[in-house]
């Protein structure tokens, strides 16, 4: 008789679906053009700091200056979490940016947005070049597009909050 075993576990990180559902949903709410805009948006956000729970006013902005005038639309942290509830995904922020990992810093890159904990690992560790500092939030320590110098730096933090001797 075969045996079977399913390991039932709560994952850290989004599957691609997952983040899909969720930029659906923003694109729907916000009346964005597309998905893309829709990432773009949730990822500086991740970037900005939203998957701290301490950022309830954090917010960040599309602006088209192709149109006359030009068109903004403000995607707030407090709207993906009434974004997620009323949609019931199975997905937090924090698992968001972790599946989405990559495409979060290259928005940053793309944007000019440091990592949320950029100014604090400098503050503790040292100088960070601006290119690694797209890299400074604390969903990246499991990316592997993460440099090892960077990667180190988070861990060194998160331990320092979280591990007490």
């Amino acid at each position: 008789m075969p045996i079977s075993i399913v390991v039932n576990s709560s994952s850290n990180s989004a599957n691609d679906s997952s983040c899909i559902q969720l930029e659906k949903a923003i694109m729907t709410a916000k009346s964005l053009p597309s998905e893309v805009e829709s990432k773009n948006l949730i990822c500086a956000l991740c970037q900005a700091g939203g998957t701290n729970n301490a950022q309830g006013n954090l917010s960040v902005s599309w602006v088209d200056s192709s149109t006359t005038p030009s068109t903004t639309i403000k995607l707030t942290l407090k709207e993906v979490k009434e974004v997620i509830k009323t949609n019931k995904l199975n997905i937090t922020l924090r698992q968001y940016a972790r599946g989405r990992s990559q495409e979060c810093h290259d928005v940053g890159e793309l944007y000019d947005i440091p990592g949320d904990l950029y100014k604090k690992l400098q503050h503790m560790f040292g100088p960070i070049s601006r290119t690694d500092s797209y890299w400074c939030s604390s969903f990246q320590m499991d990316c592997d597009g993460c440099p090892s110098n960077i990667r180190e730096l988070l861990v060194r933090h998160y331990n320092s909050i979280f591990r007490k001797p």
